[in-house]
């Protein structure tokens, strides 16, 4: 899944669309790839560009095999932090290894909170590319996980109901 995203990232820097976009605004950047799992099934990767300027993110996803850009889209934050780039050459573990490193955290900690959904988001956080993985479960949890994408180490995880779960930047 690692190699699709690289692949349409790739691709997408080489779309007029693309170009038009950092022509008029070179100072943006790739600041995160996100994916959405349901069963084993995987949409399209979103790949979302910071614009420094305007404070703002741009997104680009592969539909019917052209790219699609969003309208630039004022950034959520609970409190004001920099939004690093992310450097796709830094992740040295991918989406299936992540998998089995959280497995055996699901399987010790969470057995029988089994997902019904899967929100992956790749982004660089504090100096490191991060594989933010967050399980929807069929128990009403949020089950997350922050993976340093570079060697494998749990930052963080967590488990919330989902009704008491709240969103932090």
């Amino acid at each position: 899944m690692f190699e699709k995203l690289k692949k349409n990232y790739s691709a997408l820097l080489k779309t007029k669309e693309f170009n038009s976009l950092k022509k008029e605004k070179p100072e943006i950047y790739l600041c995160s790839a996100f994916t959405v799992m349901e069963g084993k099934e995987f949409s399209e990767w979103q790949l979302d560009f910071f614009d420094t300027k305007d404070n703002k993110i741009t997104s680009f996803i592969l539909k019917n095999g052209k790219f699609e850009m969003t309208a630039a889209q004022e950034v959520f934050q609970e409190k004001e932090s920099k939004i690093d780039e992310l450097e796709l050459g830094k992740v040295k573990l991918n989406l299936e290894e992540t998998f089995e490193i959280i497995k055996k955290v699901r399987d010790e900690k969470y057995r029988g909170d089994n997902p019904s959904k899967i929100i992956i988001i790749l982004q660089n956080m504090d100096n490191h590319e991060v594989w933010n993985v967050t399980y929807l479960t069929v128990n009403f949890n949020v089950l997350n996980f922050k993976i340093d994408a570079s060697n494998g180490a749990i930052i963080s995880e967590k488990c919330e109901p989902v009704f008491g779960f709240k969103v932090k930047a």
